[in-house]
């Protein structure tokens, strides 16, 4: 653990950042200054922080644990860049105290900016060994003067270019496990399940319902357990294109019939493999029992494909392929929607 002065990347690469824990009272944003980024990937989001410099990357309360951050160096260039040796990154963090969008406090990862004086940011590197000057954990305290001196107001990781199998599990996981809070100790012991970081893995858990409870008629015991034969010809069909597929068959759940899951949003697909949208009339759907909202392509802005898909996640005014999402309907509790 060590004072900070902004954090100096030593091995060059593409830079993730990517949220780990929040033990905040408070709302926070963080930022980067400096040097020059843009996003190229998000999986965090973010919440208004007027009066943070910088590029905005997560704000800790509505950000899922775990969402990652890609960062470009260059956004002029095809492709994600990486940053170069010796880059340092200077941030920026938000803590807000009230309800309104203005950051109360605005703290940088170089001390000297900050109006207290004080170091609000611990940098540790994480497995220095090993991965040295690649993965630094920035561990922030958000209030004057230390605050409570806990440093857990949030904790997130910064990694430069450690995944050697591109499987998006980082090699320090499936060489040592993940430390999914960020005290120090690993809670998932990935190696033990036998991840391997030169070969691509993919690790699935599976809970199934089956009628020992739930809504199942008398008399009736069958199970959705997957077959063992299924599960064993699924590896071995990964298994043939070079991925290691794990898969946990865990625990019984009570049976269902219909699931109902207050605000999901159900997707409606295209009932054709290529074609154009002209319109849609959801009139009818927006009327029925239940319904909550219907969005559709026509009303909606074009949305981006990500990294890993090889058409747009929801369809419009082009459809790309056979059930493609093209509109999306929010049901509400205590009904589920079919058909």
């Amino acid at each position: 653990m060590a004072a900070a002065t902004d954090l100096t990347l030593t091995v060059g690469g593409r830079v993730t950042i990517e949220l780990i824990s929040s033990e905040a009272a408070f709302r926070n944003t963080l930022s980067v200054v400096s040097p020059a980024v843009t996003i190229a990937a998000t999986g965090c989001k973010l919440e208004a922080a007027v009066g943070l410099p910088g590029v905005h990357i997560l704000s800790e309360k509505l950000s899922q644990r775990g969402c990652r951050v890609n960062l470009d160096s260059n956004a002029a260039a095809p492709g994600i860049q990486a940053f170069a040796s010796g880059t340092v990154f200077n941030f920026k963090f938000c803590a807000q105290t009230d309800a309104d969008p203005a950051c109360e406090f605005v703290w940088s990862s170089n001390p000297a900016q900050n109006s207290d004086g004080f170091d609000h940011v611990q940098i540790t590197p994480i497995r220095p060994a090993e991965f040295p000057g690649q993965i630094f954990q920035l561990a922030w305290e958000d209030l004057p003067d230390g605050g409570d001196m806990d440093f857990d107001d949030l904790i997130v990781v910064l990694r430069s270019d450690i995944d050697t199998d591109g499987d998006g599990l980082w090699d320090d996981w499936e060489q040592f496990g993940i430390d999914t809070d960020g005290d120090g100790t690993v809670d998932l012991n990935l190696p033990a399940l036998g991840a391997n970081h030169l070969q691509q893995d993919i690790f699935v858990e599976i809970d199934f319902m089956d009628c020992l409870s739930g809504d199942c008629p008398v008399g009736d015991t069958h199970s959705h357990q997957p077959k063992a034969t299924a599960v064993a010809a699924a590896v071995a069909a990964f298994a043939n294109a070079g991925i290691n597929l794990h898969v946990d068959v865990s625990n019984s759940i009570a049976h269902q019939a219909s699931l109902v899951i207050p605000g999901l949003c159900f997707n409606v697909g295209a009932g054709i493999g290529k074609g154009r949208i002209i319109s849609m009339d959801a009139s009818r759907a927006r009327a029925a029992p239940g319904v909550l909202a219907v969005i559709t392509a026509p009303e909606t802005k074009p949305v981006g494909k990500s990294n890993w898909n090889n058409a747009p996640l929801f369809g419009g005014p082009e459809v790309a392929h056979y059930h493609q999402a093209i509109a999306c309907v929010v049901g509400g509790e205590g009904h589920s929607l079919e058909g």
